[in-house]
């Protein structure tokens, strides 16, 4: 069985303007509550393969939460655990993959986070253990999801041209002018 909560997909930190530079953010310390998805899309242990590579296609998703009825945390099952799954069998048992429930591939104990944890905390996590995100769980109870974007974005923050001449040592006026010139 698929929840259909808030959906969470991919995302992709982009630059959109020549002259924009980004810098750390050192004016807050953002938490992971600050930035998770709360109430991702999350799948029951009973869930088929069929059923999750619908959902990885439909909505874009390359992980998913699997959790029992009451939101009781399980574990994740990620696209790479399916296709890892399918390489096993090397299409000698396709359809019998495609009907096995989301417990039989699904990581039980995958690196997780708490919601009051640092972007930082989060972010270090993400890289000691090759991750692009982290479940975010409360008492047994999954809260949300946060990925390595959403983290990222908490940490960086816009700067314009001006601003990093100016950080760097020329007066407003003198930044202003080699901009104008270049």
């Amino acid at each position: 069985m698929i929840h259909n909560m808030k959906p969470h997909h991919r995302q992709n930190q982009q630059v959109s303007e020549n002259h924009t530079h980004l810098e750390l953010s050192s004016t807050s310390i953002s938490r992971i509550a600050d930035c998770m998805t709360f109430r991702p899309y999350t799948v029951t242990a009973d869930t088929t393969v069929n059923e999750l590579l619908q959902l990885f296609e439909v909505h874009n998703y390359d992980c998913v939460p699997v959790v029992e009825r009451d939101g009781t945390f399980l574990g994740i099952l990620t696209d790479g655990d399916v296709l890892r799954a399918f390489e096993t069998v090397q299409n000698s048992g396709d359809a019998l993959l495609l009907k096995l429930p989301a417990r039989q591939l699904m990581n039980p104990n995958p690196v997780t986070a708490h919601a009051g944890e640092t972007a930082v905390e989060g972010l270090q996590k993400m890289s000691a253990h090759r991750l692009r995100w982290l479940p975010v769980i409360e008492a047994d109870a999954l809260l949300g999801l946060v990925t390595y974007e959403q983290l990222e974005s908490r940490l960086v923050a816009p700067v314009t041209m001006e601003q990093a001449a100016v950080t760097a040592g020329m007066n407003s006026q003198d930044a202003h002018d080699w901009l104008c010139r270049t």
